[in-house]
């Protein structure tokens, strides 16, 4: 009798390189070791062999700021579970932009709303953000929050001989939650604060400018708006929301 005494084939480990801005680092998230790679410019990524098990998280660009309102922050997505081989090409959103990853021309992931796409904190005490917390693989212990909305600016109106009368447009929302109606900070982890403003009697309209968004996906804060009925109008400029970013993890 004849026994086939050989190793079974081990199968070689996936090689992952990229064209673009990326960094990698390893982790461990829930007792699973990971190779994290953090992508923040757009390129070729490409996979020799197969890479198994891979998850990716991303979100778009986030929303400058406008007079007195703060930019929302972006939509993100994620899959979970891929086999990568070969080319990919990525964009990474700059604000207000889609990141987005595709195979042959064929979108894998987008940050638009391909994949279980949610939208960040709304910017400025408007409109209404999801609720859903913002954080790479539902990891917060080894991610901030991403996609904070930009606080509102503050519009002041003086059109009478009395006192003049102001309105915050609010702060930006975090975590995926609302904006408030009052106060003018961004939410947490980056976004923006709007301008503040003065009108009123015996000076003349001033409106400041709101701050650039600091983190993926967050929204810019709005500008001031100051309005003087003798005096004329001021309006602060204002932020812009901040880039995207692109996790990809895959198993060590």
């Amino acid at each position: 009798m004849i026994f086939n005494l050989a190793e079974p084939k081990r199968e070689t480990a996936a090689v992952l390189s990229y064209t673009g801005a990326m960094t990698s680092a390893e982790y461990t998230a829930e007792g699973k070791k990971y190779t994290l790679y953090t992508i923040t410019g757009s390129g070729t990524l490409v996979v020799e062999g197969k890479a198994k098990n891979v998850d990716i998280w991303s979100c778009g660009g986030g929303s400058s700021g406008s007079s007195t309102i703060g930019g929302a922050g972006a939509y993100c997505a994620e899959a979970s579970a891929l086999t990568l081989s070969g080319d990919y090409v990525i964009a990474v959103g700059a604000a207000n932009g889609n990141s987005s990853i595709s195979n042959k021309g064929v979108a894998i992931l987008s940050a638009n709303g391909v994949k279980k796409s949610r939208n960040g904190g709304t910017g400025g005490g408007r409109g209404t953000g999801d609720g859903i917390a913002k954080y790479p693989f539902s990891d917060s212990t080894t991610f901030k929050c991403h996609c904070a909305g930009g606080g509102g600016g503050l519009s002041v109106s003086h059109v009478n001989m009395g006192s003049p009368t102001s309105t915050s447009m609010g702060s930006g929302g975090s975590n995926g939650g609302n904006g408030s109606s009052s106060g003018m900070s961004g939410g947490n982890y980056g976004g923006g604060n709007g301008g503040s403003a003065s009108a009123g009697p015996s000076q003349d309209p001033v409106a400041y400018n709101g701050s650039s968004a600091k983190f993926y996906g967050s929204g810019g804060g709005g500008g001031g708006y100051a309005h003087d009925l003798w005096d004329g109008e001021a309006s602060g400029t204002a932020g812009a929301g901040y880039q995207g970013v692109v996790y990809i993890r895959v198993p060590a």
